[in-house]
């Protein structure tokens, strides 16, 4: 009769045999975590384009703004935020976001085409309305009024951090409008921004 022989591995087999496993262990959630896309928070800003010249801003205000504003829809509280203010020798440019309040109200809106506007009265912004205001510092009357038919393009809204009363999000977006100065000339302007925004739960 023949009997089955029994192989034991040595210490030095061993040491192998579990170095290899483990290194297999390491590769596998090392390539596992990279197929997992993590949010990462980026600094907000501002890039607009005015008389053909670029200018870009960091933006550091989010939530910063007038808050409980009256808005276009009844009854529905909204959110007139600061998105950036660029001056020169001569320009004066300053930008908003109008936005719904609590989030009950501002996820049922997503990505997609809003107005421009230029009004800081409360009860004519609308939710993911841009209000631009132009000053052409050029000429002693620096008013210019907003020529209609501007587009605020709401490429993304992304869900971020949230607190026991508040949600963030992150809206990407780009923009084109023309103002007319006093003189009759057409200032043509368009630009792109981010802006983390806070909403109630």
């Amino acid at each position: 009769m023949i009997k089955n022989k029994v192989h034991f591995l040595n210490p030095t087999s061993i040491k192998i045999f579990l170095g290899f496993t483990l290194l297999s262990l390491f590769i596998s959630c090392s390539k596992n975590e990279e197929a997992t896309p993590k949010y990462t928070e980026s600094i907000d800003f501002l890039e607009v384009v005015i008389n053909e010249k670029t200018y870009k801003k960091d933006i550091y205000s989010g939530g910063t703004g007038l808050g409980n504003q009256t808005g276009c829809i009844a009854g529905k509280p909204h959110f007139l935020g600061l998105l950036a203010q660029i001056e020169t020798s001569t320009f004066f440019f300053s930008s908003n976001i109008s936005y719904l309040e609590n989030e009950v109200d501002f996820i049922k809106f997503s990505a997609g085409k809003y107005a421009v506007q230029s009004s800081s009265i409360s009860n004519s912004i609308c939710n993911l309305n841009l209000d631009i205001n132009l000053e052409d510092k050029s000429l002693t009357n620096k008013k210019t009024t907003l020529v209609s038919g501007g587009i605020n393009t709401i490429t993304s809204i992304k869900k971020g951090k949230a607190t026991a009363a508040n949600v963030m999000y992150e809206i990407q977006g780009n923009f084109t409008c023309s103002f007319k100065n006093n003189s009759g000339a057409i200032i043509p302007i368009s630009g792109k921004y981010q802006i983390t925004v806070p909403v109630y739960k």
